[in-house]
């Protein structure tokens, strides 16, 4: 869905990483360049809420091309450098919350859906997209930087109806 409509640059790199990260906004916004290393494909998250926050995300394949294609984007606007803020504006300076927030809620109306979209719908989004793709809670509780997976479960374990259906025919096959 989100890959269909047109995004410029500084979006799709917000929409995407935010959608395949699962992390929160504030994470998103501290993280340095040196945070996010392509080459080992991992985002170190050094600053969080809680102390179980701390953690190491994979970088998946998809959004890996959307990292290096901003990243040469801020080189060009002169604003990338190995202690600048990843998620940058063309001044150089840190995005904020309210222009992430504005960005995602813009996509999403292009988009056409029909309901507010928040940094925080992506975040649940990747948590049960996870859940529902059959990654356990314990993986998915800390790629989330929760503190317990009763946090995970209480506020991502969405799980279809699918989901359901095939693990229950999974667990009597075998």
């Amino acid at each position: 869905m989100w890959g269909s409509i047109w995004m410029n640059e500084r979006e799709r790199v917000q929409v995407f990483f935010l959608r395949m990260t699962g992390l929160r906004l504030t994470e998103a916004l501290t993280l340095l360049n040196r945070d996010v290393d392509v080459a080992a494909r991992s985002i170190q998250v050094r600053e969080s809420k809680t102390p179980s926050g701390y953690r190491s995300i994979p970088i998946v394949n998809e959004l890996n091309g959307h990292i290096v294609a901003w990243r040469s984007f801020a080189a060009t606007l002169g604003v990338h450098g190995p202690d600048s803020p990843f998620l940058v504006t063309r001044k150089g300076t840190r995005l904020t919350p309210q222009q992430v927030e504005t960005t995602v809620d813009r996509v999403a109306v292009r988009a056409g859906l029909g309901r507010k979209v928040t940094p925080h719908t992506l975040r649940r989004t990747f948590g049960s997209d996870l859940l529902n793709k059959g990654v356990r809670l314990e993986v998915v509780s800390k790629l989330l930087g929760h503190s317990s997976t009763a946090v995970t479960e209480r506020c991502y374990a969405r799980l279809q109806d699918e989901t359901i259906r095939d693990e229950m025919l999974k667990a009597l096959i075998a």
